[in-house]
């Protein structure tokens, strides 16, 4: 059974405080919904840069960045309906404040991952977020020991050779991603590759 970073109650508290002020501001309904909205599964986040994609090297433990932020599942009457993405504001992490509160499929697609790990996946990885901004990928990584691998939640359906909610060796996710090109409005400074011939990924 996979398993998450234990936040302390007192910042979970203090997020799930913060989200009852803030949530109801993005939809006058939800003052009207019953129950009201409640925290569930808190992530850390990292995100993968292209720069890091770029070096060809396979081991995405080195290759991700932590951001220091969180991210919560916000459920309305036991169905995602939004996130919190938080951050620590002192050493201690005696204090968090809620940056982001986002409504929208993004909770669904996070919780579709998470119950896909707890019926498919029989270690006991830890599971972070991992987000790859130029490709806008959203995925649940997971870690046990010098080992990873990457369920996707939420990814363009232009992206060739990746889908939601498979299970990718890390090297094989970096492989994939090595090979696509930017999603568009994104800027990237990566020199274009030479043609070459792509054969079929090792399971």
């Amino acid at each position: 059974m996979a398993h998450v970073q234990k936040l302390p109650d007192h910042a979970l508290d203090a997020i799930a405080k913060q989200v009852g002020e803030l949530y109801p501001s993005l939809d006058n309904s939800v003052t009207q919904v019953q129950p009201p909205a409640t925290l569930t599964e808190t992530f850390p986040i990292w995100t993968l840069s292209t720069d890091a994609i770029d070096t060809g090297k396979d081991n995405l433990l080195k290759l991700a960045q932590d951001t220091h932020r969180w991210h919560s599942q916000i459920l309305i009457d036991s169905k995602p309906e939004g996130v919190a993405r938080s951050i620590v504001l002192d050493v201690d992490i005696s204090g968090w404040s809620v940056k982001q509160v986002l409504k929208g499929d993004l909770a669904q697609t996070v919780d579709d991952a998470i119950r896909w790990v707890d019926a498919e996946v029989e270690t006991d990885p830890l599971v972070c977020i991992l987000e790859v901004p130029t490709f806008f990928i959203t995925a649940l990584w997971l870690i046990d020991g010098q080992e990873s691998s990457i369920v996707i939640a939420k990814c363009p359906e232009s992206l060739q050779g990746l889908n939601r909610l498979v299970q990718y060796s890390s090297q094989e996710f970096l492989e994939i991603l090595q090979r696509e090109s930017p999603a568009i409005g994104i800027r990237d400074e990566r020199p274009q590759p030479q043609p070459r011939c792509v054969g079929k990924v090792s399971q």
